[in-house]
């Protein structure tokens, strides 16, 4: 844990990723010290995301310590105040590589990131997310949008909202 809170102060604009070799309560206690990526349902030998594909572990790559479905990790990170993202705008739009550092080192990103963090997390909820998850989920989206601190992006963030509500999908900033 100390490592982790280490490396988010040395270097606050970089992604700290962790698999699902980590037991379910270190991942959850990780996220507060500023791990910013998880994966979640992971399989890690040949076959596993087939029908009959459990999670084992035992025949995989490395053993699986966190067996939380996808909606199980949601929920959990979603109590705790925190949301997934399921954003691929920055690759969409060309925000990469040095391109995606020159925003990403004065934390200029993060105008980008929370708003599209919400507005996915919201397609995941109405596409996917059954009613427990869509309650807890959504007061994490209205915490969140109230949280941006550019006015403009926080309005645009609302109207994207409303339209996600009305169907329509895939939208960014």
């Amino acid at each position: 844990m100390k490592l982790t809170a280490i490396l988010r102060l040395a270097v606050p604009y970089t992604g700290i990723i962790l698999s699902t070799r980590e037991q379910s309560g270190l991942r959850d206690r990780l996220f507060h010290l500023g791990v910013s990526q998880i994966s979640a349902n992971s399989r890690t030998y040949p076959g596993g995301y087939t029908k009959n594909g459990d999670l084992s572990g035992n025949e995989g790559q490395f053993s699986v310590g966190d067996c939380r479905t996808t909606q199980e990790v949601i929920r959990d990170i979603s109590k705790d105040g925190f949301s997934p993202s399921f954003c691929t705008a920055c690759y969409r739009v060309g925000r990469t590589g040095k391109e995606f550092m020159e925003f990403a080192r004065p934390g200029e990103i993060q105008k980008f990131c929370l708003p599209n963090s919400i507005l996915s997390f919201k397609e995941y909820l109405l596409d996917y997310g059954d009613s427990e998850i869509r309650k807890i989920g959504d007061a994490v989206i209205q915490k969140q949008a109230s949280q941006i601190e550019d006015i403009k992006i926080q309005a645009a963030t609302i109207k994207k909202l409303e339209e996600i509500e009305k169907g329509k999908r895939d939208l960014y900033f």
